[in-house]
């Protein structure tokens, strides 16, 4: 048998693809190629495999279906697994910020940089698109992935703002989970992987990407300083 769990799915939301059968197995979703891994953590239980996929944030609603071809003693079976995308009713925001200016980020308390300070040094150009695109196929984590740090959410993942400084105004989705750091607290991998990339990216400051295999990535965004850098564990 073939299944996705949960059945019903917020969009940008992972799914779990179950399949109970032997043989040789391929799987397509969203037009990205599935990965079968054997049950709890290459401990085979049976026939019992599972893939990890993701639902993509605003997807539409409605139903979906994985399909997954089982080859098995020259046989070949194709299988259909329905499962329903809803909603993810996630919250919006509005956010105002005066026009930027040395005095204004003065009075918000932001320290400015004058001319005669160097920027800090630029990640390597194209490491921040190369690392995404990491691809370590052996799993590296285990169990549950952990908040890197323990402390106030100021802002939910998937959060739609409105953006508005001075007369201007835009639209924007926050693709991210904001943490209440007071500064200089450690930030911890969310789980085991390996560092694919460690520098100062625009829009996003001191900046660490984790390939925990198996097509998972972490990211970790605004950090005061870096400990660690490429291939570290």
């Amino acid at each position: 048998t073939v299944r996705v769990e949960p059945s019903v799915v917020p969009d940008g939301s992972p799914i779990l693809v179950v399949v109970d059968a032997p043989g040789r197995i391929e799987g397509k979703f969203e037009n990205q190629p599935l990965r079968f891994r054997n049950d709890a953590q290459g401990v085979t239980r049976g026939a019992r495999r599972t893939a990890l996929a993701a639902v993509p944030y605003a997807a539409k609603p409605g139903p979906r279906e994985v399909v997954v071809r089982i080859a098995n003693a020259g046989a070949v079976a194709t299988f259909r697994a329905a499962f329903t995308v809803v909603p993810g009713n996630y919250p919006t925001s509005i956010v105002v910020t005066p026009p930027r200016s040395k005095a204004t980020l003065a009075a918000a308390g932001v320290q400015t940089r004058n001319k005669k300070t160097p920027p800090p040094p630029s990640a390597e150009p194209g490491s921040f698109s190369r690392a995404l695109a990491s691809d370590t196929k052996a799993r590296l984590w285990s169990g549950r992935f952990l908040r890197p740090l323990v402390t106030v959410v100021t802002e939910p993942y998937g959060t739609s703002r409105l953006n508005i400084r001075g007369r201007q105004k835009w639209r924007g989705t926050h693709l991210a989970l904001d943490l209440d750091g007071q500064g200089g607290e450690p930030v911890l991998a969310s789980n085991a992987g390996v560092v694919v990339a460690a520098g100062h990216y625009p829009g996003s400051g001191n900046t660490v990407i984790i390939d925990h295999g198996d097509r998972l990535i972490s990211l970790y965004f605004h950090n005061d300083r870096l400990h660690v850098k490429r291939g570290d564990r």
